[in-house]
């Protein structure tokens, strides 16, 4: 009797066995599974696409669409991350990127970032896009009455730290904090609680907005730029930061109009330096030195002292337009054109900034504002240069600059800090530069995956 209990319990311990190796394979299939296709989930946590799950699947298209003669698209399978990474012409620049040869135009350079595998967790969409189809708002804070400064205070900047922490990260922090310098707001603070640091985003849409920092925004009660990269997520607000560029108005009337507290964007970014003084240094008294530089150089100081006015002025804004067509059409045409994400450029033949993104499609939709951003910092650059009775430089570099520009700043340690929109940021300072990438959680069904970088900039000091 003994036996056939001993028996029968082996065969029981046996089929539990296999019933734990089965569901184990099963398990271990269905994670391998989700890895490769991401399982229809965005990868982006909280900061969730909604839109998502209306996007074609791969398979609905039968070929690449560049090769049905859209040369901007990615090949499908590539933009999913299922292909073997291919290879691209370049120097390389990290695992995935390389930086082509330049194209000189005067004193701009302009080099093509490809990427060798690209991923996609989702639309996305740009505030020029969102404000223009009424599915986001840009307004000033109002926060509770009792919080509400008095008419006569004057407006604070943020404390002087070179890598741009939320407001709740900084009040957590336990290290010595760095001293804080105070500069004085030209301008009346209303009783009303607006604060000239933050603003807030409204996304009443279904797709996520990317914001990128040094993004112009004119209106309110006086313009501003925003002060770091942001992610706000379908069908919410966030407070973003924010520097001011116009030094003389806190006011909601603006060229004889009320702006009713809201804002409209430019389509361009602040000018490097100025960026540079908000997004890393977070010193609005350098924001405002360097935004008195730029309309100096151009001649188009107002009243309110804004950087709007160097950058509508007519024929600034006209050989903006024809420098940034030239640049824009010759980065449309290099080779291997489906797989560039960015591009590097230099002026007077020093690299000011890259910018690149997880998928071309993503960098199309910031191409001309990034493109103009660069031509400006070119326009400026050439400016002062005559003002100073001194020849305009060529923008002639070569690529290995890029490559060891980028190097410099990727061996600085990296910090990565949540934002005040939910999502993280990940921050270098080197001797020579800045670098900022825009993370993505990782997906629910790999927790522990490495988050994804949707975009990646890096500028010079």
């Amino acid at each position: 009797m003994w036996r056939r209990d001993w028996c029968g319990g082996l065969h029981r311990t046996g089929r539990g066995v296999l019933a734990f190796w089965f569901t184990l394979a099963l398990l271990m299939g269905c994670s391998r599974k989700a890895l490769q296709t991401g399982s229809g989930d965005t990868g982006l946590g909280s900061v969730a696409v909604t839109a998502a799950s209306n996007a074609p699947s791969d398979s609905s298209s039968k070929e690449p669409a560049a090769s049905r003669g859209d040369p901007k698209a990615p090949d499908p399978q590539r933009v999913a991350g299922l292909a073997t990474p291919k290879k691209i012409p370049g120097r390389p620049i990290d695992d995935g990127h390389t930086v082509g040869s330049p194209k000189v135009f005067g004193n701009l350079a302009v080099f093509p970032i490809r990427a060798s595998t690209q991923e996609d967790i989702g639309e996305f969409t740009t505030l020029d896009e969102a404000l223009e189809k009424g599915t986001a708002v840009v307004r000033e804070l109002e926060p509770a009455a009792d919080t509400a400064p008095h008419a006569e205070q004057q407006a604070e900047p943020p404390q002087n730290d070179p890598i741009p922490l939320p407001v709740q990260a900084r009040a957590s922090q336990t290290q010595t904090q760095r001293p804080r310098h105070h500069h004085r707001h030209y301008g009346n603070v209303s009783g009303d609680g607006a604060q000239v640091n933050t603003l807030i985003i409204e996304n009443n849409g279904d797709l996520p907005i990317l914001v990128l920092a040094g993004t112009i925004v004119k209106g309110g009660k006086q313009d501003r730029q925003i002060g770091q990269d942001f992610l706000v997520a379908a069908r919410t607000q966030a407070p973003v930061d924010a520097f001011c560029v116009e030094r003389g108005r806190w006011t909601g009337i603006r060229s004889g109009e009320s702006t009713e507290g809201k804002f409209s964007t430019m389509k361009m970014l602040a000018s490097s330096k100025v960026r540079e003084a908000g997004q890393y240094k977070r010193d609005q008294g350098e924001v405002w030195s360097k935004v008195g530089e730029v309309n100096r150089a151009h001649q188009t100081q107002t009243p309110s002292e804004t950087l709007v006015a160097a950058v509508e002025h007519g024929d600034v804004a006209r050989e903006r337009q024809t420098l940034a067509a030239s640049a824009s059409a010759w980065l449309r045409q290099v080779e291997a054109v489906e797989d560039v994400v960015g591009f590097a450029y230099a002026v007077d033949g020093q690299v000011r900034g890259v910018r690149f993104f997880m998928n071309r499609k993503l960098f199309l939709l910031f191409e001309d504002a990034l493109i103009g951003t660069a031509a400006q910092d070119a326009l400026t650059a050439a400016q002062e240069a005559r003002a100073e009775k001194r020849p305009v430089a060529s923008g002639q570099t070569n690529e290995e600059a890029v490559e060891r520009f980028i190097h410099n700043v990727a061996a600085a340690e990296a910090r990565s800090e949540p934002t005040r929109a939910g999502h993280l940021n990940s921050y270098q300072v080197s001797d020579e530069g800045y670098g900022s990438t825009v993370l993505a959680p990782p997906a629910p069904a790999a927790p522990l995956a490495k988050p994804k970088a949707i975009t990646r900039d890096y500028l010079a000091k």
